[in-house]
């Protein structure tokens, strides 16, 4: 029976990270500017797919011709070649030759000449066409001008903690059966090769290497060391990790999920997150078939019977289910804090404040 504190807990908005094998998914695909749309209503497109076009916004660089010539600045001055408004080309002469060295300034991109002032030259570089891809594998269901589209899909969903940017498909390929198991070179070999690869926890730097060299399309992780974060970024596959950044396991929830979907064709979205937005990186399993599909829930309740995990704590990304509510606890700096009673496996229970739990549906 739910006491009236109980009432109250029920009312807190949790975090919610969505795992479920069928739902109904609409997504936008935006740029922020004036853009071309490429493709059609109620068309249908595949994750890689691009869907819209815009100019970005040119960059520009400031060259300081004094000091790239080694000389005063009404030196520089006269030595400048170049004039306001004129295009220029990487490694076009803009000023010099000077000293015994020929010293020179030259054009480290291509672009316009914005301004010359003081021995400054302002470089505009020549704006380029980003191309937005769809990222999901759906239909085209809306188009909204100059901005973008609206996709439609449905099927799996998963969400994860953190993605390096980039969007991939491909047949699903696990190579752990363990939570925590690490991901080797060794283990990635040609018979991968176009596969989405599901691993537990990477520290070494040769996984992406060799994933990258044998045209592997995704790769999603329990965890990964953060001395690979820059590595990951750089990387034009996509890298979507379920629980973060140090050594932990995937929870079982989620392992029992994607493991059951081997061999099924999967799209990633590995996005980065955003606390704006609500946007998180995902992995989604295209039309399984299943007639009873819901959209997520975006705000949902703490309640007993709830699958929740673990989040900001030593057992980070530990999953189980909500039984009750307890008043507080103590926290081991004497704070004490509203908390739930969670039966973790093996009928394993434990008290973990609120604010430690979110919701895993």
């Amino acid at each position: 029976m739910l006491r009236y504190n109980d009432f109250a807990k029920l009312r807190m908005n949790a975090p919610i990270t969505h795992v479920s094998s069928k739902v109904i998914i609409e997504r936008k695909r935006l740029l922020p500017g004036p853009a071309k749309i490429l493709v059609r209503k109620g068309q249908i497109v595949k994750a890689v797919d691009p869907v819209v076009e815009g100019i970005i916004n040119p960059a520009h660089i400031l060259l300081d011709a004094a000091r790239g010539l080694g000389v005063s600045i009404e030196r520089a001055d006269e030595l400048i070649s170049c004039k306001p408004g004129a295009i220029v080309s990487r490694g076009d002469l803009l000023a010099g030759p000077v000293g015994l060295t020929r010293r020179v300034v030259r054009a480290p991109e291509a672009g316009k000449i914005a301004l010359i002032d003081q021995s400054k030259i302002l470089l505009e570089l020549t704006e380029r066409a980003q191309q937005l891809r769809a990222g999901y594998q759906g239909e085209i269901v809306d188009l909204i001008a100059e901005r973008g589209v609206v996709i439609h899909c449905d099927g799996a969903l998963i969400q994860g903690i953190w993605g390096n940017g980039e969007i991939g498909q491909g047949l699903l390929k696990p190579l752990i059966d363990q939570p925590d198991q690490l991901i080797k070179p060794d283990m990635i070999n040609e018979t991968y090769a176009g596969s989405v690869l599901l691993g537990g926890y990477c520290d070494d730097p040769l996984v992406f290497v060799d994933a990258e060299k044998i045209f592997i399309q995704g790769i999603v992780l329990a965890s990964m060391h953060p001395n690979l974060l820059d590595q990951a970024v750089k990387l034009e596959i996509p890298v979507l990790l379920v629980e973060g950044f140090g050594r932990h396991p995937m929870n079982k929830v989620v392992l029992d999920m994607i493991t059951s979907l081997s061999g099924q064709f999967v799209t990633i979205n590995a996005e980065r997150p955003n606390i704006l937005t609500g946007t998180l990186p995902e992995m989604i399993v295209p039309g399984l078939g299943s007639s009873e599909k819901l959209k997520p829930v975006i705000i949902d309740l703490f309640a007993p019977g709830k699958v929740v995990r673990q989040v900001g704590s030593l057992d980070l990304g530990r999953a189980g289910e909500l039984v009750d509510f307890i008043d507080d606890i103590a926290l081991p700096n004497g704070t004490r804090v509203e908390a739930a009673r969670i039966r973790f496996e093996e009928e394993v229970f434990a008290d973990v404040p609120l604010a430690n739990l979110e919701i895993l549906g």
